[in-house]
């Protein structure tokens, strides 16, 4: 079955044709010549009844300016044969009619239709994006088309094409994107979207192409690395701390950080990778650190421990005492003996303990007396500095008159006592309560 070009375009007149090539066996019982004023859509035709091989032909009336569009087709028991579609148009020119065939013959075929990528894995409520390319795989004689596009995807998602439309001349592609949002309570499963191309010229001419949108059981994610530096010092120490993790099924959000001391904080995270954090040590301790990490689904990674085999989220800070000076404590006159070898004088006996937080040793100590409680007032009564001492303390012997480094009666004074470690620090002046 075939169209034949129209002939006797004159008179505003032109003679559509049709050909019966083969019969099948069975000489078609309706030939019918069809047309319109847009492609495929055939509002007039006309029916020469029954007939063997050969053309038929039938004569219309055309309006200049107006492009009509036609087709033959023939019924036998067998059903429906059809010809292409042709174009055929009359014009004037110069007030001298002139005719011809517009365009090449048109002949119509399914677009093709791809989404890309063909599947991939989301999250329940998570909005995952298709690339859809549609080709136009008419004749040149078409024309340019245009494809309706129907996007689909399960009952309680919502899915879309950023265009409702594409123009696209035969034989090139035209794209746009295709958006699936799953549902939130989705459950883990392959499920399957689509788009539909349809030439809007001809609905029958269409393609389908699908896809899959794959819900995954949730993995759990995994904390892949954790740094810490410096990792040891004297206290004060400042350690920061990185790290990392892996999530097979979505990504990393959020990085949890354990300081080993009852204290944590929280960081975000981008590209799986942790930011860091900074953390200040106070106390002489060894601490060991921790790391875990949440994925997009909310759900955490274990908790690994101090000594673990790599990869290991866990850090072992070690924090020593800062060499602090040694202290003067427990200031007392620990007696007062009046019955002493010298005659008239009275003997006190002053003490104090020497404590270094390091264990530094004591390698000195400096006993001050004064009149006035101002310890670096000048001529103090007592000023008295011992080496290498083998006790915290000082006897001091009270007369009736004045000698040097000794008190008299009925005079108040002033202690002071300040001592020196082995590295050389002081504790400076602490004073004692007065006698």
């Amino acid at each position: 079955m075939a169209t034949i070009n129209a002939s006797q375009l004159q008179n505003n007149q032109a003679t559509l044709i049709g050909n019966v090539s083969s019969t099948g066996g069975e000489n078609p019982s309706q030939r019918i010549l069809e047309w319109g004023i847009s492609s495929g859509n055939y509002s007039n035709n006309y029916n020469l009844g029954s007939g063997g091989t050969g053309t038929f032909s039938y004569t219309i009336s055309l309006t200049p300016g107006t492009i009509y569009y036609y087709r033959a087709r023939v019924y036998n028991s067998a059903g429906w044969g059809y010809g292409a579609e042709k174009k055929v148009a009359i014009f004037r020119s110069n007030g001298i009619q002139r005719d011809f065939t517009t365009q090449a013959d048109c002949t119509r075929a399914d677009p093709t239709v791809n989404l890309s990528p063909s599947s991939q894995n989301g999250s329940p409520g998570e909005q995952l994006t298709y690339t859809v390319i549609v080709t136009n795989n008419d004749s040149s004689g078409c024309g340019q088309s245009t494809f309706n596009l129907s996007p689909s995807c399960p009952s309680g998602w919502t899915c879309s094409c950023s265009v409702s439309s594409l123009n696209i001349n035969p034989g090139s592609d035209g794209s746009t994107y295709f958006y699936v949002t799953s549902a939130s309570g989705a459950s883990p499963n392959t499920y399957t979207v689509s788009v539909t191309a349809t030439n809007a010229a001809a609905s029958s001419y269409n393609h389908t192409d699908y896809a899959d949108y794959v819900i995954l059981t949730n993995i759990a994610p995994q904390c892949s690395s954790m740094g810490a530096g410096p990792n040891s010092g004297d206290a004060p120490l400042d350690v920061v701390f990185t790290g990392s993790g892996t999530d097979v099924d979505g990504s990393i959000e959020v990085c949890e950080w354990d300081f080993g001391n009852d204290d944590n904080a929280t960081t975000s995270a981008s590209g799986n990778i942790c930011t860091s954090i900074g953390y200040r040590y106070d106390e002489p301790n060894t601490y060991c650190t921790k790391l875990r990490v949440r994925d997009n689904q909310g759900t955490w990674s274990s908790v690994h421990t101090c000594g673990c085999s790599q990869p290991c989220c866990s850090a072992q800070i070690t924090v020593g005492a800062s060499d602090q000076p040694p202290q003067v404590r427990d200031l007392t006159i620990a007696s007062v003996n009046h019955c002493t070898s010298f005659k008239g004088a009275t003997s006190m006996y002053f003490v104090w303990t020497y404590y270094d937080p390091n264990g530094d040793p004591e390698v000195s100590y400096n006993f001050r007396i004064h009149t006035v409680n101002d310890v670096d007032a000048p001529a103090p009564i007592v000023d008295i500095t011992v080496n290498s001492p083998t006790i915290n303390g000082q006897t001091v012997y009270v007369f009736p008159n004045q000698i040097e480094n000794q008190l008299i009666y009925y005079q108040v004074y002033y202690w002071w006592v300040r001592v020196w470690d082995g590295p050389g620090n002081t504790s400076g002046w602490i004073q004692g309560p007065s006698q």
